[in-house]
């Protein structure tokens, strides 16, 4: 396995504008160098010079689409030459994000400088990877032989067009999709403990999609449940914006699960549990996160796919679109629903699970409020009991007896 990737100062861009404003002399940089060891350590090596002594100088390293810069101290070395290893933290770099970095120098007299920035991606060098791109696509991948990447790339194209059945966007050009060999490949490139059970993963505002398939008998069921799933979550980010996190969880995953070409079997048999055992999970609690656990996970999206699905039956694409823009506008879970289709969420469930899972509302009331009839009938019983079972108190001078 490749460990450290070679310099990259040929890939390094420059961008032209000035880190800090209103910085007029800048600090020249030259035999800038990145090379790292894929989600452990990255080292930058550079050359500063300013025309005179430095005291300090600083790194400056920032993932796209992060607010603030990591912020480095360096010690430049007599002839201005400066090294920093940065140890990856987890969820910090994205694989395949555009990464700017830049220095500042504070010179003897306590001048400060910038440089031009410079950028690269972190690419997942641990693999080599082949690659077909046709339009805005390119698809991926590192084991299996040609066959396996036509497929994909066949596959990707049908996935996406399920997706935009949809989701009305169009799709961010590159569109990236990286297909692992393994769940666990694929885990430990996004370097997330929470994130430890997935197998499929897309960074929208990257125009990046991660999935996990063998290559293998299930390989074709495995593409057309898993890129339309993850390009959904592309299309939404690319109609929503940065109202995508604004967006239900329910939404996103039921419209992600809904696009499937290959519906998971299992899921309608878990719904039907949850629904005779009165267990199933409110939507209000899936506006947010899903729940933790394997199990009530695996609910959570049989959930969202069914009632997105209702949904869909029920208003159309169109529908669907106005919910995306109630709440991408910031619309709470429960008013978005009644501003985009006319009813408050907890409404449309209902519905849902009356016309999806055969549930009777009068009934499923019933089956809700049976604990508390009970010990009302308790509450009742044993008073009534007691008087009709008492026996009659007997009095001597009232008794008369016939012979």
């Amino acid at each position: 396995m490749r460990f450290w990737q070679v310099f990259l100062a040929v890939c390094l861009v420059s961008l032209a504008a000035a880190p800090g404003a209103g910085a007029q002399a800048r600090v020249q940089v030259s035999d800038v160098g990145v090379r790292y060891e894929f989600g452990i350590q990255v080292t930058v090596t550079a050359r500063l010079e300013a025309g005179s002594p430095l005291q300090s100088a600083t790194l400056f390293i920032q993932p796209q689409a992060k607010p603030e810069a990591l912020v480095f101290p360096l010690q430049p070395a007599g002839d201005g030459r400066v090294e920093y290893r940065y140890a990856v933290q987890p969820g910090i770099l994205r694989p395949f994000e555009r990464v700017v970095f830049w220095f500042g120098a504070t010179l003897a007299d306590g001048q400060v400088l910038a440089s031009d920035r410079f950028a690269f991606r972190y690419d997942d060098n641990r693999f080599a990877w082949q690659t077909l791109e046709g339009g805005p696509l390119r698809v991926h991948w590192y084991a299996g032989e040609a066959a396996f990447g036509q497929q994909a790339f066949d596959k990707a194209l049908a996935g996406l067009e399920a997706a935009r059945r949809l989701v009305a966007a169009d799709p961010p050009d590159p569109l990236d999709i990286f297909v692992y060999a393994s769940a666990a490949d694929l885990q430990s490139a996004l370097n997330r403990p929470e994130q430890a059970w997935v197998a499929g993963h897309a960074d929208p505002d990257l125009g990046v999609a991660l999935v996990s398939i063998a290559p293998g008998p299930q390989q074709s069921l495995e593409m057309d449940r898993q890129f339309p799933h993850e390009l959904v979550h592309v299309l939404l980010y690319a109609r929503a914006g940065a109202g995508y996190t604004s967006l239900p969880e329910w939404l996103r995953e039921g419209l992600a699960s809904l696009a499937e070409l290959a519906p998971d079997p299992d899921a309608s048999r878990a719904l039907e549990i949850a629904s005779r055992t009165n267990s199933l999970i409110p939507l209000a609690d899936l506006c947010g996160s899903f729940p933790p656990g394997a199990e009530r996970n695996y609910l959570a999206y049989a959930e969202s796919g069914s009632f997105t699905g209702f949904l869909y039956d029920a208003y159309g694409s169109r529908g669907l679109d106005s919910l995306i823009s109630a709440y991408a506008g910031g619309q709470g879970c429960d008013p978005g629903a009644a501003a985009a289709l006319g009813k408050p969420l907890t409404q449309l469930e209902s519905e849902w699970r009356e016309s999806v899972l055969g549930e009777n509302r009068a009934g499923a009331a019933l089956r809700n409020l049976a604990p508390y009839i009970l010990a009302a009938l308790v509450v009742l019983l044993v008073p009534l009991w007691q008087v009709f079972t008492r026996k009659p108190e007997r009095s001597g001078e009232n008794e008369h007896f016939l012979e």
